[in-house]
């Protein structure tokens, strides 16, 4: 192992991994124009997952996203859950788990100043057969890796099966 590598590992085993739940990494300075939430995946975390040689320096979605033009106006946010399915105590969760604690970050997530961070103000209705989704807020947008987009996936379809039980309760004979 080379020097260079043994500092990097000496380094990144104290570096902070990354939180749980749905965390705020970069705030633009006026109100953003869209949310960019980044969701790691299997064995991965909310920082290392997205940083070069799990380096907090190189943590990409702040070090390079806060600073592009184009991109600057965007609220950044991560959400980390354990993908560490090696472990005796991750055995009972599943991916669904993390959708609805996603949901629920989404809809009554704090920043670190314990202000809404006004993300889940979204209805869904139904019209013949068709779930749509609307909101006053600002574009969401998803960068995920692995099972990030499972998680997602079952994030869009969560909201159509708690409509169909709703559903299923008031008109009886609903399949």
């Amino acid at each position: 192992m080379s020097r260079r590598s043994s500092e990097h590992s000496r380094r990144n085993s104290e570096a902070d991994p990354g939180d749980f739940g749905l965390t705020v990494v970069y705030k633009p300075e006026h109100t953003q124009k869209v949310d960019i939430v980044f969701i790691h995946g299997l064995g991965g975390t909310s920082r290392f997952t997205w940083s070069k040689y799990k380096d907090p320096e190189l943590f990409w979605p702040l070090k390079f996203l806060s600073v592009e033009p184009d991109i600057c106006q965007a609220r950044i946010l991560t959400f980390g859950y354990n993908a560490d399915f090696l472990t005796a105590s991750s055995v009972s969760t599943s991916v669904l788990d993390f959708a609805k604690d996603l949901l629920f970050n989404l809809k009554y997530g704090r920043d670190e100043e314990k202000k809404d961070l006004n993300m889940g103000r979204v209805s869904f209705y139904a019209t013949q057969a068709k779930v749509n989704l609307t909101s006053n807020q600002v574009p969401l947008i998803f960068v995920v890796h692995s099972m990030g987009g499972l998680i997602i996936k079952e994030v869009r379809i969560l909201p159509v099966c708690v409509l169909y039980s709703q559903l299923k309760g008031i008109y009886p004979r609903a399949k």
